[in-house]
């Protein structure tokens, strides 16, 4: 695991530490997000991405948004499901 300090680090992080699944913290900006999780599926093309906020919703390009407040197990089965090898 590694953290990157801006969002717009989170594609190079991911393709330099060959991560399976990226979390992108949408709280302060889901647009911004949403670009960011762009960028990591062109620039690593099969890293998935978990989105989390302040509060649970749908992000901008309709993708879901945990609350990152919110139950463990809920974040740990969509890191599960986002993962390549998890979608079998």
């Amino acid at each position: 695991m590694t953290v990157a300090e801006r969002m717009t680090d989170a594609s190079r992080s991911a393709k330099q530490y060959a991560a399976d699944v990226v979390i992108i913290d949408a709280g302060s900006s889901r647009v911004e997000a949403a670009r960011e999780a762009a960028r990591v599926q062109i620039i690593t093309g099969s890293v998935g991405v978990v989105l989390v906020g302040n509060e649970r919703g749908e992000g901008v390009s309709g993708s879901p948004v945990l609350s990152k407040w919110g139950p463990l197990s809920e974040l740990v089965g969509a890191v599960k499901n986002a993962s390549p090898n998890g979608r079998r």
